[in-house]
């Protein structure tokens, strides 16, 4: 009966499991995404941010679109470190990456929904990480195939054909818009065509813009992907002005597979520093990188 249904005022800390079907009434409460039908076909929507307390009836089904149990609470623990999507920039992001990936390992299955969004070095070295830790891995791609802008389209067929095979769930040609987060916890991402994709562990590896609006006008520049401005360089890391060189992510560079291009990896940045104190001193001239990922 309605009295024994009553919508709570606010949401109660607790971890998320997504299913969908009929569900036979239980005591507890649940966090609904989309709608639900009660049993005598009273009929409600509700936000992320409402739930609904069903007491136990007897014979009396309840169905739905979609439902999230609130079954164990979320302590301090899951809060700190889901309260945000993850980013790798800095040593900080590694540290706090692989604590939450200890955190992850020791959850119930059912809550264990891992999110990487770009598939590019951090997306596909991340996933790398993940997979061989038993967890399984949607992978969000703008772009038709992996890597687009490190590999040839060859080499990214044999990564996809293989991460598939070990598990990893691949969704090209979409566009992540914006993360959903309910008080203060990471559940999911919306597309830009409105899909929502659930996931507790979000990872955004989606490459950034050269930091060389300081240049810009002074060398030459080579735009990016993401609208960016690299700056130019021969085999030998040096800019359009003789006697100016630059190494690191800031730069496109020559590659005898597919022209000039720029390279977002520490590998490189460690390397072309290397190559270019070797130019400096005059034992060799010209820079020869080529792509790998970690894991």
């Amino acid at each position: 009966t309605s009295s024994q249904r009553s919508k709570l005022n606010s949401h109660r800390e607790a971890s998320f499991v997504h299913r969908e079907g009929t569900f036979l009434h239980r005591e507890g409460s649940y966090l609904h995404k989309d709608q639900i039908t009660y049993g005598d076909g009273e009929h409600r929507e509700f936000r992320y941010t409402e739930t609904v307390e069903i007491l136990k009836q007897d014979n009396e089904d309840t169905s739905f679109d979609r439902f999230v149990p609130l079954i164990n609470p979320v302590d301090a623990a899951y809060k700190r470190y889901f309260r945000a999507p993850f980013y790798l920039r800095a040593y900080e992001d590694a540290s706090r990456i692989k604590q939450a990936i200890d955190y992850f390992l020791n959850l119930p299955n059912e809550m264990k929904k891992c999110l990487v969004v770009g598939g590019g070095y951090i997306g596909l070295e991340i996933t790398a990480t993940l997979t061989l830790k038993g967890i399984s891995v949607t992978m969000l791609v703008r772009g038709d195939r992996l890597a687009k802008n490190i590999f040839t389209r060859e080499m990214s067929e044999k990564y996809e054909a293989y991460l598939s095979e070990k598990g990893v769930k691949i969704i090209k040609n979409v566009a992540t818009k914006e993360i959903i987060s309910v008080n203060d916890v990471v559940i999911g991402v919306r597309t830009e065509n409105g899909t929502v994709y659930e996931g507790n562990f979000v990872l955004v590896g989606v490459g950034s813009k050269p930091a060389s609006q300081l240049l810009t006008g002074h060398l030459l520049m080579k735009e990016t992907p993401n609208n960016g401005s690299a700056i130019w360089v021969d085999g030998s890391l040096q800019t359009s002005i003789p006697g100016v060189y630059a190494i690191g992510d800031v730069i496109s560079l020559p590659f005898h597979m597919y022209g000039q291009s720029q390279l977002e990896h520490a590998l490189n940045a460690r390397r072309s520093g290397e190559h270019l104190a070797r130019v400096l001193s005059g034992k060799v001239s010209v820079y020869d990188y080529h792509p790998c990922i970690f894991g």
